[in-house]
């Protein structure tokens, strides 16, 4: 976005008293951003220490030139290229530059500073297998959203802030800026959690996002559903007893799979809870590799048939909220295999808990021993002692109050039914794996770019609900798993921490990717910011003014990027490993888009309620989302982006808002005084009053058509009336319509349908 003026970075530099001639160049590498400025120069001392004059000549050229004119490359050499007539040449520069720009990349200028060195610190336990230095940029380094809440959490606790501490360190991601806009103040201790085992069987409240998923499941709400996500597991000689015994003892060990709720809204968890069995279903029989496509439909039709139970059961009842299921049958070579299915009831349990749950289910199956240590902490001490201050939460409200304004609505896609008219919907998936060094590489490319990539696959996934939005902006609805580290044990329990939170996409005519992709990144910030409000609130402010349903947020983007290593990913053999296959429902939502890494490669699916809209159109948006994605790795960012409707979206938009068809030139009165004409004595008008046939009521329309002619009225001008429904009414409308003129109702009285 800004403009590099090189004459002045050129002058800036040749007026420092340790440089002799300095030459400034634009670096743009092949496939990389380019860097801001980068300059050549000579020295006319022989014993100075280089990167301490470089980091010298950084410091001082702070003070003259704004941040993005300060250069990035600084080398020294004995000469500056010249052409034939004594000019720099540019381009031996530029080519002379490129080769120390590679090797500068490993430079780095230590923290200067207390504030520096503390910042460094923190970065560095997040990062471990990063080199750090002055330089280094937050997100260059793989640093994301979840990240960044840590690094603000222990800043914080060690009384290093910024009065927007998070919008800060988006906006000013290089260490050295970041740790300038910070400030010392008298250290506040995060809130602590004090564990409450005694109380371990009491009940407790849901949090909000719980509460909303339990009420949207209620009968009669539209788009009620079960909150259920099933995983797909595979593989050889599967010992489905072992695989019970397992899980049986984690249901034992953590608290949350014990947890029922009653009619009232409130969780409780009980001391015992009796084991699961299995359901297992066999298809050995099967050859020529239909097994596999057999059992991931079995087990797609016990998902629905566990949501349809759940709806007619009471959740609060001892019945267990999970589920195991099993399929034997024979891949395409005749080898026994198993598919496992795990239904989990996410009202109780984040992404990250699920993560947990599978990395110790594959622990303890492998290893009946390898049981995790027990903690005293329970989800229920965290529900009941942690939450916002109350400043937190005005200052929040006071944000998201004044967004309103600008904050879009969801996306209008195109709909074959109401929400309203489909009460148990049925989700579909769609997914698609980006192979390792795709996933690499496109990694690698936001990185130089300072983008994370959950942020560019927001970017992307935005852009093509767009298209499909007729180009206007639009809000999607972003989950947040807000696990606080208030305890040392917080990431060993089970629970739901997630929360939601709107982020509002608006482009600029012919913005560019990077451009989008940081005004997101800095939209999310400022989400992250004021986090203690959540979407939820901020609908129901809306709802204010419009319906719940206008003011809805039904299509979601959930990431777990961030969330350690690979999710689900386990590398122990022995266990089945997770395959393609699952599905997710969740009440209320149209679509939800979710991403995880496995394997080193990257998952994508959309789980999305296939009869709100026309036929295939959703395979249209995924597909061309997915060509998006693969398009990214080797497209200019730089540029803006220009997607196209697929050629049957143009057509069916073209066939439904094609207004060329010829029309009728009967005016819409012209019956009434035909058929009054031919039967006059007809009834036409009854009411309380008196009634009037077809003859009464044209003849008193033609006197005040002709009455209002007098009057001058022309045709095609509005004539306003203001009576109540009845005869009068209608003799009123059949005149100014005979007279030629429109019928406009004022005042408080409805219209004449």
């Amino acid at each position: 976005g800004h403009r590099i003026e090189l004459g002045e970075v050129e002058t800036a530099l040749n007026s420092l008293s340790a440089i002799h001639r300095a030459v400034a160049v634009v670096l743009s590498p092949a496939g990389q951003p380019a860097s801001l400025a980068a300059a050549l120069l000579v020295d006319h001392t022989d014993d100075t220490d280089t990167e301490q004059f470089k980091a010298d000549v950084t410091d001082q050229l702070r003070a003259l030139l704004p941040d993005y004119m300060v250069p990035s490359t600084l080398a020294l050499v004995d000469e500056i290229p010249l052409s034939a007539n004594g000019k720099v040449d540019r381009k031996q520069a530029q080519i002379l530059l490129a080769e120390h720009a590679d090797a500068q990349h490993t430079t780095l200028t230590p923290p200067k500073g207390d504030k520096e060195c503390q910042v460094a610190s923190v970065w560095q336990a997040l990062l471990p297998d990063r080199s750090i230095g002055r330089e280094s940029h937050f997100f260059s380094l793989g640093g994301d959203s979840l990240l960044a809440t840590q690094v603000i959490s222990t800043l914080r606790e060690n009384g290093l802030t910024a009065e927007q501490p998070l919008r800060l360190l988006f906006a000013q991601p290089v260490l050295a800026e970041f740790a300038a806009g910070l400030s010392f103040e008298n250290a506040e201790p995060l809130s602590t959690l004090v564990p409450d085992p005694d109380a371990r069987f009491e009940p407790f409240p849901l949090t909000e996002v719980q509460r909303a998923y339990w009420m949207g499941q209620s009968p009669g709400l539209p788009l009620n559903c079960g909150t259920h996500y099933l995983v797909e597991l595979d593989g050889e000689n599967v010992n489905i007893g072992r695989l019970e015994q397992a899980w049986n003892s984690l249901v034992q060990h953590h608290d949350m799979l014990r947890v029922t709720i009653d009619k009232e809204g409130n969780q409780r968890v009980l001391p015992f809870f009796p084991g699961i069995e299995t359901l297992c279903h066999r298809f050995d029989d099967m050859k020529d590799g239909q097994g596999e496509q057999l059992a991931q439909q079995w087990l797609h039709q016990q998902f629905h048939t566990t949501s349809s139970a759940s709806k007619n059961s009471d959740v609060g009842s001892s019945a267990q909220m999970h589920h195991l299921f099993g399929v034997s049958y024979q891949d395409a070579k005749g080898n026994p295999r198993c598919r496992v299915g795990i239904i989990f009831n996410y009202l109780t349990l984040d992404g990250f808990s699920i993560k947990l749950l599978l990395e110790q289910l594959s622990r303890t199956y492998l290893d009946p021993e390898s049981l995790p240590s027990k903690t005293d902490l329970l989800f229920r001490d965290y529900v009941n002692q942690i939450a916002p201050s109350n400043e937190e939460k005005q200052n929040a409200e006071t944000f998201w109050l004044n967004k309103l304004a600008e904050l879009p609505l969801k996306a209008s896609l195109p709909l074959a039914t109401e929400p309203e008219r489909l009460a148990h919907p049925i989700f579909t998936r769609r997914e698609h794996r980006l192979p390792a060094e795709d996933w690499q590489a496109l990694k690698d490319k936001a990185q130089k770019y300072q983008i994370t990539p959950s942020v560019l696959l927001l970017t992307a996934y935005s852009e093509v609900l767009r298209l499909w939005n007729g180009g206007k902006d639009h809000s999607i609805n972003l989950t947040l798993f807000d696990r606080q580290p208030v305890h040392q044990d917080i990431n060993r329990i089970l629970g739901d921490f997630t929360t939601l939170a709107p982020v509002g996409f608006c482009r600029e005519e012919e913005s560019t990717l990077i451009e989008q992709a940081k005004k997101t990144q800095r939209e999310i910030a400022d989400v992250l910011e004021n986090k203690a409000v959540s979407s939820i609130w901020i609908q129901r402010q809306r709802s204010h003014e419009m319906s719940l349903t206008a003011a809805s947020l039904p299509i979601v983007f959930t990431s777990t990027l961030g969330l350690g290593n690979g999710l689900f990913e386990q590398g122990e053999s022995g266990f089945p490993k997770m395959v393609a296959g699952g599905l997710s429902e969740t009440p209320q939502v149209w679509l939800d888009h979710q991403l995880y890494e496995f394997d080193e490669e990257l998952a994508l699916s959309w789980d999305s309620v296939d009869a709100l809209f026309p036929e295939g159109m959703i395979d249209d948006m995924f597909n061309t989302y997915i060509a998006l994605i693969d398009n990214l790795i080797i497209i200019d960012w730089d540029t803006p982006l220009h997607l196209v409707l697929p050629n049957k979206q143009c057509e069916s938009r073209l066939a439904i808002n094609r207004t060329d068809q010829a029309f009728s030139t009967r005016t819409i009165h012209q019956s009434f005084f035909e058929m009054a004409a031919e039967t006059p004595e007809r009834t036409a008008i009854i009411s309380e009053q008196h009634s009037l046939s077809y003859g009464e009521l044209a003849q008193a329309a033609l006197q005040l058509a002709a009455l209002l002619t007098e009057q001058g009225v022309q045709p095609g001008e509005p004539v306003a009336v203001t009576l109540p429904r009845g005869h009068n009414q209608v003799i009123a409308v059949l005149g100014i319509l005979a007279a030629g003129g429109c019928y406009v109702p004022v005042g408080t009285h409805q219209p004449l349908v």
